[in-house]
């Protein structure tokens, strides 16, 4: 076996030691010490680029794991955005009142005559007082006949019960029905709070048609449409009237309606207004 240190002969192929200078198989020379030498050592650019090389690799991955944490952030604040982006506009859409939407949805204690009655907004726990108004007169353009049991006469929407209510008693589900709300001398409006459908239970309310749209004319000639929502207690309307404007009589028609899963009689289980004479 020919030595770790040895080279091959260029003409014959033998193997020989690195400290021969001519060839044991054909006598061929096979170059001085110093040549034989060079064969064996890498080029300097050869070992100038392995040795440099390794740490440009480094820092090329160390570049792409600061470059996918940076978008790995990017990525979650961009979530987060548009998380609470949808999250603003779900509660300007339930909080917003607009000629055509309802305020507020809450579940506002009952109350009965001219006591006053707590208003609560989304988000909020501050509670204020305002003296609420009866109608001295409410009128329907129709009312399902009383059963044994129940009535769904008008005075219903006036008497703090939500347990009770006045149901039309027109063919259909209700539309262009309405009701007329009138008062003995001119008041003035800060909101109309509406408890929407049947409320005795669940079952009633789903049971019996509710007001999806309907118009509110007023009596010093503004009119407003409002969408209400399909939720169980009170939601809050604010009355398209300038500042200090007064009426003496409200009329509400419905224009649209969310359907009854078992009865077509649509109802309402109160009107209230709140305001100042």
């Amino acid at each position: 076996m020919a030595p770790a240190d040895s080279f091959q002969c260029k003409k014959c192929g033998v193997k020989n030691r690195s400290d021969r200078l001519f060839c044991t198989g054909c006598g061929a020379y096979l170059g001085s010490h110093e040549e034989q030498v060079d064969r064996f050592q890498p080029p300097a650019a050869t070992l100038s680029h392995a040795a440099t090389s390794a740490p440009l690799a480094n820092r090329g991955r160390g570049q792409s794991h600061l470059l996918g944490v940076a978008l790995l952030l990017f990525f979650l604040g961009a979530c987060a955005l548009v998380f609470f982006f949808v999250q603003d506009q779900i509660q300007a859409v339930r909080s917003t009142a607009t000629t055509g939407l309802v305020a507020t949805t809450s579940t506002a204690p009952t109350t009965t005559g001219n006591d006053a009655s707590p208003s609560s907004t989304a988000g909020s726990t501050t509670t204020t007082t305002h003296a609420r108004l009866i109608p001295s007169r409410t009128e329907a353009s129709s009312t399902l006949e009383a059963s044994e049991d129940y009535s769904y006469a008008v005075g219903n929407l006036s008497d703090g019960d939500l347990k009770t209510v006045w149901s039309e008693g027109a063919e259909g589900e209700g539309k262009d029905q309405w009701l007329l709300f009138t008062f003995n001398q001119p008041v003035t409006l800060e909101r109309i709070e509406v408890a929407n459908g049947y409320q005795r239970d669940q079952q009633r309310f789903y049971g019996n048609a509710r007001v999806r749209t309907m118009r509110i004319d007023y009596s010093s000639g503004q009119s407003q449409e409002i969408q209400l929502f399909d939720d169980m207690g009170y939601q809050q309307v604010v009355p398209a009237l300038e500042s200090g404007q007064t009426v003496t009589s409200v009329k509400m028609t419905i224009l649209s309606v969310y359907s009854g899963d078992e009865w077509e009689d649509l109802g309402l289980s109160e009107v209230r207004f709140v305001g100042s004479r």
